[in-house]
């Protein structure tokens, strides 16, 4: 076997390679590492998006074919199991973290551990929209709602955009959801709906190095907008329940999916240069198995609604 030297910088680069050692080798070895010393390395600067979409108002798992794992109950141990691997991180869910038809013994423990979870941004689906209790609930300012594209003629059911820093990187992040979303519910909610155009939503400038869409549409409709909007970075896709292994890029967009019943958390990891330019990107699919140790939290919140029905 032939040995191999390599050299690579703290950004990740190869600096220097060579094949075997002696002593030719050693001396270009010594002088690539002069040379490099005292270097400044621009490191990429990375933000962590962790997401989720389509809960369905699952605590837990029944530990059942149809559902064997996952919930709010793994979904928090999770999240405080991966605490402190990226300095920059944000969390946002697609919506539809209720289930359909919900009434407020279910709704209750759902929007508790929604809070729990501290999400920096939650897009509203439309089985959320059609909870009677959900303007009385935006009220409350626990969940970080948004609502760019769509209102309630009874009141404001979250706000238009949020703008967070992550490190030096300024993300703003807006949602759409889709009114074809709402082709089965009757006539007498569906009056009540006030939407917005997508291109008033996004028009102007960027106004920010990463836009992200929390869009509550189908995999289809999500290509058109992307292709269709160049300033968008990255679409959190959500309602149709799609779990997508691996991003699908649309135009300068890529596009993620959690898949539903909260089932499953995805991460994908932003690298930035120094000019806070987009240059690269890691993703990855968490199932959230019953390895993981259930939350205490969400167990508390589990008994004290079966002790209340």
């Amino acid at each position: 076997m032939v040995p191999k030297t390599f050299i690579i910088s703290p950004v990740g680069n190869i600096e220097y390679s060579a094949e075997s050692y002696d002593e030719i080798r050693k001396a270009a070895l010594s002088e690539k590492l002069s040379a490099l010393n005292g270097r400044k390395w621009n490191k990429p600067t990375e933000v962590a998006v962790y997401f989720t979409g389509s809960a369905n108002g699952y605590l837990e798992s029944c530990n059942c074919f149809k559902h064997p794992y996952g919930g709010f109950i793994k979904l928090v141990s999770f999240l405080k199991l991966q605490e402190g691997r990226y300095q920059n991180r944000i969390l946002l869910d697609s919506g539809d973290f209720l289930p359909y038809g919900v009434v407020p013994a279910q709704a209750g423990p759902v929007l508790r551990a929604m809070a729990l979870v501290r999400y920096d941004a939650v897009a509203v689906g439309d089985q959320d929209l059609s909870y009677n209790g959900f303007i009385d609930e935006v009220k409350k300012n626990t969940v970080p709602y948004i609502a760019s594209n769509i209102n309630l003629k009874e009141g404001i059911v979250g706000v238009v955009d949020k703008t967070v820093m992550a490190g030096n990187v300024k993300i703003r992040i807006v949602s759409f959801i889709s009114p074809e979303t709402f082709s089965l519910y009757p006539v007498e909610f569906t009056d009540k709906l006030e939407y917005k155009d997508l291109k008033d939503v996004l028009k102007g400038r960027k106004n920010s190095d990463l836009l992200i869409l929390l869009s509550h549409a189908g995999i289809e409709e999500n290509r058109k907008i992307a292709a269709e909007f160049g300033q968008i970075d990255l679409i959190i896709a959500g309602h149709s329940q799609e779990l997508l292994q691996k991003p699908v890029k649309e135009g300068k967009a890529l596009i993620v999916q959690s898949g539903g019943n909260m089932q499953n958390v995805g991460r994908i990891v932003l690298r930035f240069d120094s000019k806070r330019k987009l240059v690269d990107y890691s993703h990855e699919m968490f199932p959230l198995t019953n390895n993981i140790p259930d939350s205490p939290q969400i167990d508390a919140i589990l008994k004290e609604s079966k002790n209340t029905k």
